[in-house]
């Protein structure tokens, strides 16, 4: 649709509760690190609000702006820039930007690690960006699920996905 902030967002886990540990859901300091990773293209950069990747506490109940989530880290293309998005025990969302950027038409891979200790680390194409990079570690025992969420801005931008990939590392 070419309808400003309409989107669409989904996790790899069920809903609020349930999942297998180590394939749909991760426990933060008690799984081996794991990651999530999608290949994506987006047509208008400039068309897009946000496009997160990333990891988000499974039982927050779904909300509409993307980084309302009490417990979440990802990278977000928005209008170009990809920037580290997060909030930890809802202190309130921070966004920082990346050294990274995106281009109309181009495809590439976002990806998201998370260490056997519960710290967050963030990668366009393999490489980890660290230009602004936050500190941020999921708290021991966080239930998390990988994530993404797609909003177009005034104007369309297509997301096509064509790869996504999470699991242990």
């Amino acid at each position: 649709t070419d309808t400003d902030d309409i989107g669409c967002q989904w996790t790899v886990g069920p809903f609020l509760a349930g999942g297998l540990e180590g394939k749909h859901i991760f426990t933060a300091q008690t799984s081996p690190a794991f990651y999530f990773k999608v290949h994506m293209l987006l047509t208008d950069v400039s068309g897009t609000d946000d496009c997160h990747v990333g990891f988000r506490l499974q039982s927050d109940a779904v909300e509409t702006t993307g980084v309302g989530y009490s417990d979440f880290a990802s990278l977000n293309v928005d209008a170009g820039t990809i920037k580290y998005e997060t909030n930890l025990n809802a202190g309130g969302a921070t966004s920082a930007s990346s050294e990274g950027t995106w281009a109309d038409d181009e495809w590439a891979y976002l990806e998201v690690r998370v260490s056997a200790a519960g710290v967050a680390s963030f990668y366009k194409d393999g490489t980890e960006l660290t230009t602004n990079k936050p500190t941020y570690t999921f708290d021991s025992g966080d239930i998390i699920t990988p994530w993404f969420y797609f909003r177009n801005h005034t104007h369309k931008s297509d997301c096509v996905i064509d790869e996504v990939e999470f699991g242990l590392q």
